[in-house]
């Protein structure tokens, strides 16, 4: 009988690939409320088959960090470890996350060593060059990425363990060997041509039990501490960015003293990307979050007020299509629209401005809108 270590390593390989799992929990759950199961996966063969013998495991290495998973904190072990095995030309997908604690480690060593987390953070991204970016991180770690301050004064209502943001684009292997020298002094957003975007910023439910609701302002890349230096900043800073999806759970789209979330989401895409032709959103909990069936999540809040927030932040998206700076949208999915229990209220809502303003929407089905032309 022969054995599996007994074939040629090419033949080894091929085999070995059909064990490769085609997306990572980063990329499978983007759309949920952001969580720490995008950090471990009960599948996962390849580790498995590179503890069974030394052969395995060298056969086995160049794949295992395909995807990459690192927690901000252990940035400057990785680093090190990347350079060594040359997985600049490996790494497919990189998640960057941290905990509470993993925050914490972090200030104390920028602290002790002077250098900004964000220094770590590019060297990470230049060392790996992914072409698909996954960020993991409390609300305000977000700082650490972004070239404005948030306004965090409403973070305790919130109470949100973990907002994402992922980038992704097509990898340009001449580009790859361009990037010699960092260059800190660029944001996030500006690091690579990135062309995909989905930011995901969790459940504002919590909030809805708080007092004087409508007044509070969730942790949010929309919401800068002075909005004047986040135009500033992002004027332009994406060009690449074609697509971008926004997830979120029952955002307060407006009240008397805050401007509506929708409307400060098309005003952040229209300083980012000005070349964006779809935007995607998401506004409720999948059909997978049980979160509407929890008594302690929902806490005091009245389930009328979340619906009706979902459809007052439609009515306003829809408005603010038609009279936004996004002249190169061709098109819009509504996400929620995979929920048969919010078709009829989505074609009610969306339906009433689908004919009016500047543009003319066409439903193609399954929630997607394109403009006609």
């Amino acid at each position: 009988m022969a054995f599996l270590t007994d074939l040629p390593t090419e033949l080894l390989q091929h085999i070995i690939s059909f064990l490769e799992d085609s997306e990572p929990p980063s990329i499978q759950h983007l759309h949920e409320e952001p969580s720490e199961a995008l950090l471990n996966s009960p599948h996962h063969p390849i580790k498995d088959l590179s503890r069974i013998c030394h052969r395995l495991h060298q056969t086995t290495f160049p794949t295992l960090f395909t995807n990459l998973k690192v927690s901000l904190d252990t940035i400057d072990d990785i680093l090190p470890f990347i350079t060594q095995h040359s997985f600049r030309t490996k790494v497919s997908t990189l998640l960057l996350h941290a905990t509470t604690q993993a925050l914490e480690t972090a200030k104390t060593l920028s602290i002790s060593t002077d250098v900004r987390p964000w220094v770590r953070i590019l060297a990470l991204i230049e060392s790996a060059d992914p072409h698909a970016l996954t960020i993991l991180l409390p609300p305000s770690a977000f700082e650490y990425i972004l070239p404005y301050d948030l306004r965090l004064s409403d973070e305790w209502a919130f109470n949100i363990p973990y907002q994402l943001l992922h980038l992704s684009h097509m990898r340009d292997p001449i580009r790859a060997t361009l990037d010699a020298v960092p260059a800190t002094d660029q944001n996030i957003f500006q690091v690579r041509p990135w062309t995909h975007c989905i930011y995901n910023e969790g459940s504002s439910i919590r909030a809805y039990s708080t007092y004087e609701y409508f007044h509070k302002r969730g942790p949010s890349l929309l919401n800068p501490q002075k909005p004047a230096e986040m135009v500033h900043f992002l004027l332009e800073c994406a060009p690449h960015i074609t697509s971008f999806d926004f997830i979120a759970v029952f955002p307060f789209p407006h009240s008397d003293m805050c401007q509506s979330h929708t409307r400060k989401l098309t005003r952040f895409l229209t300083y980012m990307a000005r070349n964006l032709k779809h935007l995607r959103i998401q506004l409720a909990p999948s059909s997978d979050n049980g979160i509407l069936d929890d008594t302690e999540a929902l806490g005091t809040c009245q389930r009328s007020d979340l619906w009706t927030e979902f459809e007052n932040a439609y009515a306003l998206l829809m408005r603010r299509l038609d009279v936004g700076g996004l002249k190169c949208l061709t098109g819009f999915t509504i996400l929620d629209y995979k929920n048969p229990g919010l078709r009829d209220v989505i074609d009610r809502v969306v339906g009433g401005y689908v004919f009016t303003g500047e543009r003319e929407w066409r439903h193609e089905g399954d929630g997607r809108w394109n403009k006609i032309e």
